[in-house]
């Protein structure tokens, strides 16, 4: 089956381009022709128009931007299948869908009303382009909000019919959904979770790096007190120094803007400890079995926290969620055997729930569409 994907693989993020190739790859093992639908959501992003004008500290931040989305664009060219069309505007992609027997939206934060900042966009986010007879299915997408404003409710529900299965990422979802008209929501797990480790490291030059560190990577720098002295007292109970993600300022740049996924991977699996706010850092420290402590996001990113919550609740690590400073918490973290093994069988038994769900919603023989809305309603 040709099915196209909708999800934020543009995106300078390592989740983001992490669960689009494990999404393809996934769909590959079980005999589909999957691609990525080359969509650009919205304008310029915000950073780039609030560095309007000249100065040393904007032209540094704009050489780190570039860097960085380079380095992004290097790993979609060599391990992403995405459309030959450029999809540069929702218009274009209403005029010019892709040709494909299945569209998928998801994973990531492919339904965040932040994030959806144009009524346009949710056209692409919600599939609202293509033929009427196209099967469309939302897999492990994730709305970032704990609570819906009443005007997204209405959106999101006329969204919702266009759809044959809806599969969502967090918990506190089926809920929202299910209360919009679709009690048949189900609970999927992140296409990251699709794979096993040892995929990631047959198709990824992963390399052996040295594990004497903590890996510390925090999203949405700088890091608050809580990751500061999360951080200072993992290291002195360890014995280890820890080794960030980003370095700062003309060294950032210098140093090309970061790691590649690639590298970022190969740093996570090698590491003796993870320290992290996000949630495929999370993720991949279950996979590649490290052990770990989750600290919240804070401030207007603070919803998306349930995601986190809900992931460790299910594979049976809900403690190494750590919402404040607790010296004596996280010494015994620091120092607590996980029992691998049952983590390894809940994370199989989710992913299981998630291939059973996409084998269902791409059966030829699951019948006709729900809805089967299409471009025209959109």
């Amino acid at each position: 089956m040709n099915i196209g994907i909708v999800t934020f693989h543009r995106a300078a993020n390592y989740g983001a381009v992490l669960q689009a190739f494990a999404l393809q790859t996934f769909l590959r093992q079980a005999g589909h022709s999957p691609f990525l639908v080359d969509h650009h959501y919205g304008s310029a992003p915000e950073t780039a128009r609030k560095r309007a004008g000249f100065s040393l500290r904007k032209m540094l931040a704009d050489g780190v931007t570039r860097r960085r989305h380079a380095v992004f664009a290097e790993f979609r060219r060599r391990y992403l299948a995405v459309s030959e069309t450029s999809y540069r505007s929702e218009q274009a992609l209403m005029e010019n869908p892709p040709a494909a027997d299945a569209y998928i939206c998801g994973s990531d934060q492919i339904w965040n009303p932040r994030y959806l900042t144009l009524p346009k966009d949710e056209r692409a986010s919600f599939l609202g382009f293509g033929e009427t007879e196209v099967r469309r299915i939302a897999y492990a997408a994730s709305l970032g909000v704990s609570s819906l404003a009443p005007e997204w409710s209405r959106r999101l529900a006329e969204h919702l019919q266009r759809f044959d299965r809806v599969g969502v990422r967090e918990k506190d979802a089926v809920r929202l959904i299910a209360g919009l008209g679709r009690s048949d929501v189900v609970w999927t797990p992140d296409p990251t979770l699709l794979l096993p480790a040892e995929v990631y490291e047959r198709i990824l030059p992963l390399i052996e790096r040295d594990h004497r560190l903590v890996y510390s990577y925090i999203l949405h720098p700088p890091a608050s007190e809580l990751v500061r002295r999360t951080r200072e007292c993992i290291c002195r109970c360890l014995s280890l120094p820890y080794i960030e993600t980003f370095k700062r300022g003309v060294l950032r740049v210098l140093c090309g803007g970061g790691p590649d996924p690639c590298q970022w991977l190969s740093t996570l699996k090698s590491a003796q400890f993870v320290v992290t706010n996000s949630f495929h850092g999370a993720v991949f420290s279950l996979l590649f079995r490290r052990p770990f402590i989750v600290l919240p996001l804070e401030g207007a990113s603070a919803g998306m926290n349930g995601r986190m919550e809900s992931l460790l609740h299910r594979v049976g690590l809900a403690d190494r969620f750590v919402t404040q400073y607790d010296s004596r918490q996280i010494t015994q973290l620091c120092t607590a055997a996980i029992d691998w093994d049952a983590v390894a069988a809940n994370v199989r038994a989710f992913a299981a729930v998630g291939s059973a769900f996409l084998g269902e919603a791409l059966s030829t023989s699951d019948g006709p569409p729900r809805g089967g809305k299409g471009a025209a309603d959109a």
